[in-house]
């Protein structure tokens, strides 16, 4: 969990920069696991690298296949989702143990391919 800033909780919903989450009850079926990249469960990719990241030692992280742009946090102990920047960065947010948030990265209009894209920094 993050030691240098304290963590802050949420009741229902969230949002920490592009990415929005909410609590649900449980798992939907179908979900593709994440790996691990130097520990960390990458939630929200950064081009900069300064990306929102969970302990893989503390959370699942899972993908729906159908909607890439969807992540599901399980919290197997209490963990939090940290932004790795070191300036101007947004706060921790922490999520207990035994939770299942359902993360929904920001997505932007592309008007030359009339399509939804992931938003960027």
């Amino acid at each position: 969990m993050a030691k240098a800033a304290r963590a802050v909780s949420f009741k229902h919903t969230a949002a920490q920069g592009e990415l929005y989450l909410q609590k649900i009850c449980k798992l939907p079926v179908g979900l593709i696991p994440l790996k691990p990249v130097k520990g960390k469960l990458i939630v929200g990719h950064s081009e900069t690298g300064h990306h929102h990241v969970v302990d893989a030692e503390e959370a699942n992280v899972y993908q729906d296949p159908n909607n890439p742009l969807n992540l599901f946090i399980e919290a197997i102990q209490p963990t939090a989702l940290v932004h790795l920047r070191p300036t101007d960065t947004h706060g921790p947010i922490a999520i207990n143990e035994g939770d299942i948030v359902q993360v929904n990265v920001g997505r932007e209009y592309n008007p030359p391919t009339k399509s939804l894209v992931r938003s960027r920094d």
